[in-house]
């Protein structure tokens, strides 16, 4: 994360993609659903906390906001130059409206480059690596299921990129 505040950009943006990577990553969301959140949806005076997430299909889930990424987000929140309001979304592009898809994707692959990392590092593969990272460290596979979002236990296992004795261990315990 450290790397990216030496591409050029005005600080806030930088800050901006920080805080967005590191919710993607940390809370496993789609950058769909990470751009869907609005200002108010953020906990308050909280260095960390939970946020209520609409997913495809319209599915709701609460995923937690660890401590790093709420630091993230309210460094964020600190440096943008602009106004808030509690209707404006939380990732805003240089026009003070919602931050688009493809600019994201974009500052991504600069980001990439610039840190000469592999074309499969994706924000996608950061929602893959948090669930596998939860998968190592839990093996509580319903639960990420729910995290994510999942309607099926069997696209779970692929997000985690599971080999058989670890799905078949994991299976077993539930």
């Amino acid at each position: 994360m450290d790397e990216i505040n030496s591409i050029k950009d005005d600080n806030w943006i930088k800050k901006r993609n920080i805080a967005l990577i590191s919710i993607i990553y940390g809370s496993g969301l789609r950058v769909n659903e990470a751009l869907s959140i609005k200002f108010k949806d953020i906990p308050k005076n909280t260095s960390k906390g939970y946020i209520k997430i609409i997913g495809k299909g319209n599915k709701e889930r609460i995923v937690p906001l660890i401590n790093y990424v709420m630091k993230k987000i309210n460094e964020y929140i600190s440096s943008y130059p602009f106004n808030w309001n509690d209707e404006n979304y939380l990732f805003l592009g240089k026009n003070q409206k919602k931050l688009n898809s493809a600019v994201f994707q974009r500052d991504f692959r600069k980001i990439r480059k610039k840190l000469g990392l592999n074309e499969k590092f994706t924000p996608h593969a950061l929602r893959h690596s948090f669930a596998t990272h939860m998968l190592e460290s839990s093996g509580d596979l319903r639960s990420i299921q729910e995290m994510l979002g999942h309607s099926s236990l069997s696209t779970t296992q692929i997000y985690t990129k599971l080999n058989f004795q670890q799905l078949k261990k994991t299976l077993f315990l539930l």
